[in-house]
């Protein structure tokens, strides 16, 4: 466990919240998590006082992902760059809430109308010689208006945005780091156009 807060303080090191409670907030609840990824904030934070302190902390509008992950990405890049080659590979998670009644949520799949949530959708790299995972490239959430009708003509398709460019956004993300040669993108079926899937609402 040493080791794990160790490493956890050198990735989060330098980050920038614009107030030094909020950064050592950010140091607090990362370090909760980390000992159950995943479990809830309550379950994390064990007591009351604690916990609504990282409910505050998380609502927080200085608080954005791309803050918390810039010193991370900033370690990957360094990792990297002492590479010779490195997988960089995309892929899509949902993540369903459960709870019926949830408000601020969007439809997950087709298969059972009633599951929602969020999507997030990661650029990790990876050295695969030694099976070692080095961190995110860039991440992105959003949160679907719905479907599309699937006799939309192909105009119609190619006229709007698609959740599907998340893909070409996450190519460009590696190719803007410059990283020369190293890397070598992986994708997987997801990388294929879904044309029925509403442009989704970004979140921070």
């Amino acid at each position: 466990m040493r080791q794990l807060n160790s490493w956890i303080a050198e990735e989060i090191k330098g980050i920038d919240l614009r107030d030094k409670r909020r950064d050592d907030r950010c140091k607090r609840v990362i370090k909760a998590i980390s000992k159950n990824p995943s479990g809830s904030i309550a379950q994390t934070c064990k007591d009351w006082v604690r916990a609504k302190g990282a409910y505050r902390f998380l609502d927080n509008t200085h608080v954005t992902r791309e803050i918390l992950l810039e010193p991370h990405i900033g370690n990957t890049v360094g990792r990297i760059l002492e590479r010779q080659e490195v997988a960089v590979i995309q892929d899509t998670t949902h993540i369903v809430v459960n709870q019926k009644d949830a408000e601020g949520f969007g439809p997950i799949g087709r298969s059972k109308e009633w599951l929602k949530g969020l999507i997030v959708h990661t650029t990790l790299a990876v050295d695969v010689e030694r099976d070692e995972t080095l961190g995110v490239i860039s991440q992105e959430t959003w949160i679907r208006d719905g479907y599309y009708d699937q006799q939309e003509s192909s105009r119609q398709r190619r006229d709007r945005p698609r959740e599907s460019e998340c893909w070409q956004r996450g190519i460009e993300a590696v190719t803007n780091l410059s990283l020369g040669k190293r890397t070598i993108s992986i994708f997987d079926r997801g990388g294929i156009v879904d044309p029925f899937v509403k442009t989704a609402k970004s979140q921070s």
